[in-house]
């Protein structure tokens, strides 16, 4: 059997500042393919790490200890599944001067370590989100969604992800049953699924990248029979259109494509609807929403807010 790879390129951040680093971040996942990051931060718990339990109280830490703590700190490794993509992005964070190396990792590795870190996420009592690395690893339950682990952005992992979910999941609480939904932007499909899960909606999975699509159809059949399929679809963004409007739309995507494709998005809507936006930096929203709704279509109903992240729920008023 062919030995399986996947690749790494680890950059160094540490001067880099924040909203850049942000900015790489999403870049990484929305033009070059990136599954997953890992990020190394020197909090306690990293040093302890390091360090390890044998304690340098009172004493000296050793030089080449120092050097390894040194070593750790703003250090981000981007995980690709090809060679190709990893080197594009490569070559992006050398164009801006940012210094990286590309790794060549065993598949097991992967594996090894998403079982390791990798843990069930509990949006809330009525929804937990399960990564599955082998179809032996789970049985369908009403309450979880099952992902593959890959896309970062689309595991639960990530607060604009959560943040979606999190309000989807509370407008359930309070009597919310779609009968139909558009998942924008649907990476994993992990909103639209949601959806699924907890009401008796169809959901419509869009996308401009046919591998999230395949992504989310592996994620589909995952958690459902062919039988609460029907009336769902995927389909690429240069194919939407929609004879009716939605009940509830997620556009979990980056600020500029939410901007480019608000009228879009906005007119997706039916009266009443309910549209979940994320992939929002807090900083953003006042900005945002000026920019975002600026003839008043939307009511804006709530904001949740997550580390740097935000979401935002709207109404439709037309």
């Amino acid at each position: 059997m062919k030995q399986k790879y996947y690749y790494s390129v680890m950059a160094c951040l540490d001067s880099t500042p924040e909203e850049d680093v942000v900015v790489i971040n999403l870049s990484a996942f929305d033009e070059f393919g990136c599954e997953g990051i890992e990020e190394y931060n020197l909090d306690e718990a990293a040093i302890d790490n390091i360090l390890g339990r044998e304690a340098y109280l009172g004493a000296e830490i050793p030089n080449e200890l120092i050097q390894k703590l040194e070593g750790k700190a703003g250090k981000v490794k981007y995980h690709f599944l090809t060679q190709d993509n990893a080197n594009c992005f490569k070559d992006f964070l050398v164009g801006n001067k940012i210094s990286c190396e590309l790794e060549k990792n065993s598949w097991d590795d992967w594996n090894k370590k998403w079982k390791e870190h990798y843990k069930p996420i509990v949006v809330s009592p009525e929804l937990k989100v399960i990564p599955v690395l082998n179809e032996e690893d789970f049985a369908r339950e009403d309450d979880c969604i099952y992902i593959y682990p890959g896309m970062g952005f689309g595991t639960g992992t990530h607060e604009t992800t959560y943040l979606c979910l999190k309000i989807f999941t509370d407008l359930f609480k309070n009597g919310f049953r779609p009968e139909n939904c558009l998942d924008f932007g649907c990476g994993s499909g992990i909103l639209g699924v949601a959806a699924l899960k907890l009401t008796y909606a169809n959901a419509i999975f869009c996308d401009v990248d046919r591998d999230a699509l395949d992504n989310c159809k592996k994620n589909l059949y995952l958690n459902f029979d062919d039988k609460r399929l029907h009336g769902s679809s995927l389909i690429l963004r240069e194919r939407l259109k929609f004879p009716e409007g939605f009940d509830l739309v997620y556009a979990n995507i980056l600020e500029n494509i939410l901007l480019a494709e608000k009228d879009l998005i906005i007119g997706s809507l039916k009266k009443g609807g309910q549209l979940i936006v994320s992939g929002l930096l807090k900083d953003q929203e006042k900005d945002f929403l000026t920019k975002f709704n600026p003839d008043h279509r939307l009511e804006k109903v709530r904001t949740e807010i997550s580390g740097d992240w935000c979401a935002i729920l709207f109404e439709a008023l037309t």
